[in-house]
């Protein structure tokens, strides 16, 4: 053993002053203590003090109580840690020690332990531990569990003892045989020990820096994470960890759950039940049309939890997460929701679980302090929902753990910009980008990852509580998480030095515990102001529109009957929605049309028909909301938390025209740099004129509506620079200093902030009462200092409160006055205390005023750094590099930046210097000066003057400057962009990737009257016009019919009775869908359907459409499907490719189509072309019919892919062209609105149930009839 205590004092980095702490866990009998005792002898040089992980236990009987019933059936107790040990005991110390090592005062530190298990002398809880340590102390904390994630993240060397299974229980056998006999220690060994650290080790295997095989005391070996998995693998039967065949009538006990006290058997079913039900819920609602829908996924939670709540007992469930509950309206699997069980008495969790339903299983997972519990069914979705009543259970972090990725690191996060450097280790790394919507790996699925190791998550939730559902998750699988605003970061890691590093790197924004609470608190108020929105969403849609319907987030268009319908009505509902004042309902909207309006380009020439200048061409919709100015407090908050001294450039705008020189240069020059921007004007710059005691009040611009003016010509630069170049950029339009000072007359300021709100447009607020510290009256300023910021911050939040939607924009908040040209002999220059009262302070008013929810939100502030607005710094007061001091006090609160002002003729190194701490640096006097050094003389000797006076008069020439030279003009704005560009370079501002400008911009939705007008006029004509696919001159009449496509209808009376009413038509033809539950989910056999159909006419026709894997398997009767079908007397036998191995097979099935005689058909699914192999089969095999798939496969009610009409075209126009004899079906997805597009088209067939779908066969045939007219 001493090469191995050798090893381990290698590892022991002890710094001056600073204490060492090391865990030794194994299970029972791996040679802890011993190794422990070695160890402390051989640090005999140092002063050492041992921890010993059984102090922790509670009382013998307690235990003996709590195991009589394991004991009585013989069953394994996995629960040691969490039901026998107060760890909090040892982690508590733990905190306590790493605080006084951290504390550069203190230098010693008084410990006292009481009512300790006394395990060597009396087996009671009666020891008591007193003990005074200073900073030169090597700690050894003895005994499992020492890689418990709230004591791991305190010790600096962690080692894992294991042993072989035989060698452990002689060494245990052997150590009590005093008081207890060999069985009796075998069945403890067998039924507690190994599966208590089983259960352990299984979920914190990772938090070890050394895994030691001490199977031999004399030579123990080092190992790697994978032998953990071995070992676990050798010492116990993982299969009894499963269980197979449970009955849901008792299935609590079948599983014992008494471990988690308040989930008793009564508790459990009605949660049980909650759960099938909602998977019932999932499963009928599957297979309908989303019209016939009458209540959304969340609100049927919502109403059944209300119900269930009543019912339990001493526990309520709380529902919290789902990112996907659209997908059931898409037909899409899986459905995930998220659930929080919550003490009643104390609102805390007890326990989380997730509900998966999947096509063929549904899952609860059950996520606890204990481990992870897994109860799922396999079952088929068949017509209706059948009760299957066999359940499996899996002990699931046991059953799943793995260290597959040993050499493996993945890191799942939003975007590029979001990559931390947190791995060091040599394993290879593999990034996958998770974006804004989850749309490419949902979170899910990245928790079942966190069962392996060597993983990194970042993800942004839209509500606080999502992110402490998944923290607390993680945290009960052996993660390591952290939280900051809306962001969880997770790692777990096989190499320690990942983990340390992960902490290191949070370590600024720990929170203290009354802070938290309070965090807590603000946090539910913004989390509440979210589904207000959600839930306004859907009330707004269903009362105030006529043909849309929201169901879980996402807008429908929903028209209830075609007598009804007016395209007027249709056009006025997008234009309400289009033009409404919540954002939530522009964006659902806009959302809606993309996904769902064919072909839907914009001319820009009629969306702006005043601007002359911007290129005439076609753009999308969501071209036309990428033209949109965005917040950038995200972007903030990344710039504060990589620290990678990098900075937003805010430009100050003083050329407020048509074809302004500085908006279009700043603009390009950031477009180039791919980097973001802000454009700002203050309210002294374009404040409104009124009049007080005969004088003027006015922005020195005199602009005649300045923000307005700003917004507007903004705008017109962002879109000519967009339109042409197609290229995308970030930036925000910003008010600098929304100053009191300017409030002349009283209530001036009000009232501009009204007329920046109607300009929706604005990103950026900067809230201004520092004046009040300027006041020449107030005596002794350094005592009243506060009172005044007090104030200031009074005023500051009167400002904000008047603010609609104020949770959503950024905002920077003036601590303290600017040293400004004028007042610059009497400055005052804070230090981070000052900065920290103001920060401290603002949040308590905040709460106050009862807008916690402001707390939540990323926020900027402003301070005096010693730089002069429109002046020269002195150079002895500029210290801008304080400002990084600042924020780490600051952040806490969540400001999260500071910002520059004042760099009229800064040195560029101080602007530098300001990247440490500010995010943000404004520059106003340079550009200015620039614009005005490079004007013609005649222009520029009408407005210079000094210290940056020259904008007051720049007014005098603002028409004048549309009447310059191209030179001329090309010079100014060259300038501009040159300098602006330089700026940019200087301060290092982030080059962003495409996909970081997609997930950090936050587009506002904003539309003007005549854009809503004319995009819902041509959206609705999109939805509503019969001809948007025009009707071809000279094209051949083909006569169109409509094909019963009754996949969601059983077979029996009904279905004869809709069989007949097609046939009284003289609808003959019928399209039956058969699957074998696994190329589709479902199992469908329509044999009997066209028994009952050929036997009732000899006219009728059977489209057969095979969704098989191999079709030429055997079916029944030694038949395959094709034959099975062919015998049955079908016409038409539907193939898809993706059926067969290769294409050999698929050939040599549509030849043994053709020999028994039926026509075969070729089925196109939306990802599939009609490409050259499709024709090579038309012409070789004399094809005669194809099928598009409108949808994916499986179930009825789906909403048709539009972008499956330009394929559908191109088939169409090859088989003209080369005067084929092919017939075209289009299969799903067809409704009245669908039908109406499609009719032009010279498609023979289309297939489909939902358009005439209803329990009532007198309103099937009415819709039948609408259809019949329709296809005429």
């Amino acid at each position: 053993m001493s090469k191995l205590i050798n090893k381990i004092c290698k590892k022991i980095i002890l710094k001056k002053n600073d204490i060492f702490i090391i865990g030794i866990d194994g299970p029972t009998a791996a040679g802890k203590t011993i190794l422990a005792e070695k160890l402390e002898k051989k640090l005999k040089n140092f002063k050492c003090f041992t921890i010993k992980m059984d102090w922790t236990l509670k009382s013998r009987s307690y235990r003996e109580k709590s195991l009589k019933e394991y004991n009585i059936h013989n069953r394994e107790f996995l629960y040691e840690a969490e039901e026998h040990m107060s760890l909090n005991i040892i982690s508590n110390l733990l905190e306590k020690i790493q605080k006084f090592n951290k504390n550069k005062k203190l230098k010693s530190l008084n410990i006292s332990l009481n009512k300790l298990y006394n395990r060597e002398k009396t087996a009671k809880n009666d020891l008591k531990i007193k003990k005074k340590i200073n900073k030169k102390y090597i700690i050894i904390v003895e005994g499992h569990y020492t890689g418990y994630h709230s004591i791991c993240k305190y010790i600096d060397l962690n080692l894992l003892l294991l042993a072989s299974k035989k060698e452990l229980l002689k060494r245990k056998i052997n150590r009590v045989k005093g008081y207890r006999n060999p069985s009796q220690t075998k069945k403890y060994f067998e039924l507690i020990d190994i599966p208590s650290f089983i259960n352990f080790i299984s979920r914190y295997g990772n938090n070890y820096e050394m895994i030691i095989d001490n199977t031999n005391y004399y030579n123990p070996e080092i190992k790697n994470h994978l032998y953990i998995k071995k070992w676990v693998r050798k010492v116990d039967k993982i299969d009894k960890y499963r269980k197979s065949n449970l009955k849901y009538n008792n299935l609590h006990n079948q599983i014992k759950f008494n471990k988690i006290d308040e989930l008793d058997t009564k508790n459990f079913d009605q949660i049980f039940n909650f759960v099938e039900k909602l998977d019932k819920f999932t499963i009928m609602n599957f297979g309908l049309a989303v019209k016939d829908i009458n209540i959304s996924t969340a609100n049927f939670i919502k109403t059944n939890l209300f119900s269930i709540n009543k019912k339990l007992k001493n526990i309520k469930i709380d529902f919290v997460y789902t990112n996907n509950f659209h997908n059931l309206y898409f037909k899409k699997f899986p459905i995930l929701s998220g659930f929080r069980i919550i003490n009643k008495e104390n609102n805390k969790t007890i326990s989380n679980f997730i509900v998966y339903i999947n096509e063929s299983s549904v899952k609860f997972v059950l996520y606890w302090n204990g481990g992870v519990e897994e109860i799922f069914k396999n079952r088929k979705i068949n017509f209706k929902y059948l009760d299957q009543n066999i359940y499996e259970y899996k002990k699931l972090n046991i059953t799943d753990f793995d260290f597959k990725n040993f050499n493996k690191f993945r890191n799942y996060i939003p975007t590029d910009f979001t990559n931390i450097n947190i791995c060091d280790s040599k394993e290879s790394s593999n990034t996958i980008l998770t974006d804004r919507e989850e749309t490419n790996i949902n979170s899910f699925q990245i928790l079942s990852e966190f069962f392996d190791t060597n993983i990194f998550w970042v993800q942004r939730f839209a509500k606080f509580s999502e992110r402490n559902f998944f923290s607390e998750i993680l945290n009960n699988i052996g993660a390591t998480t952290f939280s900051i605003n809306n962001y969880l970061f997770a790692i777990k890691s096989i190499d320690e030095k990942n983990v340390r590093k992960f902490r290191l790197f949070f370590d600024n924004w720990n929170l203290d515990n009354k802070l938290i609470e309070q965090r807590n608190v603000d946090n539910i108020t913004y989390d509440q102001i979210i589904d207000k929105q959600r839930e306004f969403l859907e009330k707004e849609v269903k009362l105030k529109t006529k043909n849309f319907k929201v169901l879980d987030g996402k807008i429908f268009y929903i028209p209830n009957d075609r007598k009804l319908k007016n395209i007027k009505n249709l056009q006025k509902d997008l234009q309400f929605l289009l033009n409404h004042n919540e954002r939530i309902v522009r964006k659902s909207i806009v959302n809606f049309l993309i996904s769902n309006v064919y072909n839907l380009n914009l001319e820009t020439s009629k969306l702006w028909p005043n601007d002359k200048d911007i290129p005439k061409k076609n753009i999308s919709l969501n071209d036309f909301t990428k033209i949109s100015p965005t917040i950038l407090s995200d972007l903030y908050f990344w710039l504060n938390l990589k620290r990678q001294k990098s900075s937003i450039l805010a430009s100050n705008i003083y050329d407020i025209r048509k074809n302004s020189f500085d908006i279009s240069a700043y603009l390009k020059a950031a477009q180039e740099e791919n980097t973001p921007i802000v454009l700002q004007s203050s309210f002294n710059s374009i404040g409104q004129a009124e009049k007080y005691k005969n004088k003027i009040y006015n922005g020195y611009l005199r602009l005649p509506d300045g923000p307005k003016d700003f917004v507007h010509n903004t705008l017109a630069e962002a879109r000519k620079l967009f339109l042409n170049t197609g290229k995308d950029f970030l930036f925000g339009i910003g008010i600098d200093h929304l100053d009191f000072r300017h409030n002349i007359p009283k209530g001036r300021i009000y009232r501009f902030l009204k007329k920046c709100q109607m300009t929706k447009n604005l990103t950026h607020y900067t809230l201004d009462s520092s004046f009040l510290l300027e006041d020449k009256s107030i005596k002794n300023f350094k005592k009243n200092k506060n009172k005044i910021v007090k104030k200031i911050i009074k005023n500051e939040i009167e400002l904000l409160k008047r603010i609609k939607d104020n949770h959503i924009y950024d905002f920077e908040y003036c601590a303290n006055e600017l040293n400004y040209i004028e007042n610059e002999k009497k400055v005052f220059l804070p230090n981070h205390k000052d900065i920290n009262f103001f920060a401290e302070e603002f949040s308590n008013q905040i709460i106050a005023n009862n807008i916690n929810y402001i707390n939540s939100r990323p926020k900027l502030i402003i301070g005096n750094l010693g730089t002069v607005h429109h002046g020269v710094d002195k150079n002895n007061y500029v210290k801008t590099e304080v400002s990084e001091k600042w924020i780490n006090y600051t952040q806490k609160f969540n400001f999260i930046s500071a910002v520059l002002h004042g760099t009229s003729r800064s040195h560029p190194e101080v602007l530098k210097r300001a990247t440490a701490g500010c995010m943000k640096i404004n520059v106003a006097g340079d550009l200015l000066q620039i614009l005005v050094g490079n004007l013609p003389d005649n222009l520029k000797n009408v407005v210079i003057d000094k210290n940056d006076e020259d904008k007051k008069k720049l007014y005098l020439i603002r028409n004048r400057m549309d009447s310059l030279s191209f030179l001329q003009k090309k010079k100014i704005f060259s300038a501009l962009y040159c300098k602006s560009k330089d700026l940019i370079k200087l301060i290092n501002s982030p080059n962003l990737t495409d996909n970081d400008k997609e997930y950090f911009k936050y587009k506002l939705y904003n539309f003007d009257y005549n854009q809503s007008l004319y995009i819902s006029k041509l959206a609705s004509e999109r939805l509503f016009n019969y001809n948007l696919i025009p009707k071809k001159k000279n094209s051949k009449k083909i006569k169109k019919q409509f094909l019963m496509s009754p996949i969601e209808l059983e077979y029996g009376n009904f279905f004869k009775k809709i069989v007949k009413i097609f046939n009284k038509y003289n609808l003959n033809e019928f399209h039956l869908d058969v699957g074998d539950g696994q190329f589709i989910s479902r199992v469908l056999d329509v044999t009997d359907k066209i028994k009952f159909i050929k036997k009732l006419s000899k006219k009728n026709k059977i489209h057969l459409h095979l969704m098989v894997k191999n079709p030429n398997k055997n079916f029944q009767n030694d038949l395959s499907y094709i034959e099975h079908y062919a015998k049955l007397d079908v016409d038409y036998i539907g193939l898809h490719r993706r059926s067969f191995k290769d294409n050999l097979n698929f050939e040599n099935s549509i030849k043994r189509i053709i020999r028994l005689k039926k026509e075969p058909t070729i089925f196109l699914e939306i990802d599939e072309t009609f490409d050259h192999d499709v024709v090579s089969m038309i012409h070789k095999y004399n094809i005669k019919k194809i099928t598009f798939m409108g949808v994916p496969l499986g179930y009825g009610g789906q909403f048709f892919k539009l972008d499956v009409i330009p394929n559908i075209e191109s088939a169409i126009n090859y088989i003209k062209k080369n005067n084929l004899n092919v017939k075209i079906e289009v299969d799903g997805g067809i409704n009245f609105e669908i039908l109406e597009q499609l009719k032009n088209l010279n498609i023979k067939y289309f297939a489909g149930w939902s358009i005439i779908k209803s329990n009532d066969e007198k309103i099937v045939e009415k819709k039948l009839n609408q259809v019949i007219n329709i296809l005429k």
